[in-house]
């Protein structure tokens, strides 16, 4: 179970590292706004870009 989790904490935080760093390098102004599951969210810069790839399911946009 420790396994599956550290495995599942590695693919999700691992991608975050160039987001912050093209983050802070580039001055990125992209952002997100919408709801997802009821929840108010406004995302902005790499993060914004890393949560749309990572909640993306596939479907054309």
């Amino acid at each position: 179970m420790l396994e599956k989790l550290l495995i599942y904490a590695i693919l999700v935080l691992v991608p975050l590292i160039p987001a912050v760093v093209l983050f802070v390098t580039l001055k990125s102004t992209a952002t997100i706004k919408g709801t997802i599951a009821g929840i108010p969210m406004e995302l902005g810069g790499a993060i914004a870009g890393y949560f749309a790839v990572a909640v993306h399911d596939g479907s054309p946009l």
